[in-house]
């Protein structure tokens, strides 16, 4: 069927970069949002992007992370599809600092909504790049790390930053269809390329933080579940992503950051994943869930924090001795308001 929004935004954009992603940040403490489940264009997404506005007058954001589903329900089918605009260019239009996207789910789905089976999809936002001044998806999976070195270039690194990002792509590890092609499956090159990548790149960053960043949990309290747990219609229960999980990140970084479940999240390093990392999750960007622990008769971790049936995001500030981690719940009204404001800090020699 034709698209007139696809035609006619195609129209605007012309072949070559419109702006490039700019003000990436030089100087420390380093101030970011982390955010996930983002791109609706409904009212939900609004009213988190009207909190963030007033969270980062107060507070000052440097850049925000998004960890996926960045465009609802099926992504797109062009790198100029109007839905960039729609659901992320006119909601965060106020917002004048870059955003660094994971792929979720969503975003590479066909028939099925979240199926994640259509990496091609997932191809066109990494092109929406060249056509956004705040978009930032290099590649399917890359890194990046802050302070940055010049505030125009995204990889341009200083000798030992204070934090350091690995944004993967988690979907071919927990598909709920069969994928479109062989190569999108685990054990297969794209997977070993990226498990490659991951692991040079974790042993040889000089961060004081690590953090990986990516769409689906590896633990989680809610509706989702755990990694190896995950309901769906069929294929995986997220075990490919567990054992990635356990294989390249248990007592190797400091922090798991996800989305996928529509909740707000805090959950200390697990017995089985080692002293660290410790689990962010932030998929309350534009949606939540009506779930709170004591529906559900799972056992649960204990949490640091947890917020359920809310908008909401994550404020972070780090530099090289600490991490100050604030979790923002954002009522109907839009006001956003504290729910833990927690300092960590960094031990010499130690994750």
């Amino acid at each position: 069927m034709f698209d007139i929004k696809i035609f006619i935004f195609a129209c605007i954009i012309p072949t070559v970069s419109l702006a490039a992603p700019k003000n990436f940040p030089i100087e420390t403490p380093v101030r970011f949002i982390f955010m996930g489940d983002s791109g609706t264009g409904g009212a939900g997404q609004y009213l988190v992007a009207g909190a963030l506005e007033k969270v980062c007058k107060e507070r000052g954001c440097q850049f925000a992370i998004d960890a996926g589903d960045n465009i609802y329900e099926r992504g797109v089918k062009i790198s100029a599809d109007m839905q960039f605009q729609d659901k992320f260019e006119k909601p965060y239009a106020h917002l004048q600092f870059p955003f660094f996207m994971a792929l979720g789910n969503h975003d590479q789905s066909g028939f099925i909504p979240g199926s994640g089976v259509h990496p091609e999809r997932g191809d066109f936002e990494v092109q929406y790049s060249s056509h956004s001044d705040k978009w930032v998806m290099p590649a399917r999976y890359y890194q990046f790390s802050a302070p940055f070195g010049k505030a125009d270039q995204f990889n341009s690194t200083v000798a030992h930053p204070v934090i350091e990002f690995f944004v993967m792509d988690t979907n071919l590890y927990a598909p709920q269809q069969k994928p479109q092609f062989d190569w999108y499956r685990p054990g297969e090159k794209y997977d070993l390329d990226q498990q490659a990548w991951l692991k040079k790149s974790i042993t040889v960053s000089h961060a004081v933080w690590k953090v990986a960043l990516g769409h689906h949990p590896y633990r989680n309290h809610g509706v989702q579940h755990n990694a190896g747990e995950f309901e769906g219609f069929g294929l995986s229960h997220g075990t490919a992503l567990k054992k990635l999980v356990e294989d390249h990140f248990c007592n190797k970084i400091d922090f798991l950051f996800t989305g996928h479940d529509h909740s707000l999240q805090w959950l200390p390093a697990h017995p089985q994943c080692g002293n660290q990392p410790q689990f962010l999750i932030s998929g309350a960007a534009a949606k939540s869930y009506d779930l709170s622990r004591s529906e559900s008769n799972k056992k649960f971790d204990p949490a640091v924090w947890e917020a359920f049936n809310t908008l909401g995001f994550f404020w972070i500030e780090a530099t090289s001795t600490q991490m100050r981690i604030v979790g923002y719940t954002v009522d109907k009204k839009g006001i956003p308001s504290v729910g833990i404001d927690k300092i960590i800090l960094k031990t010499v020699g130690k994750l």
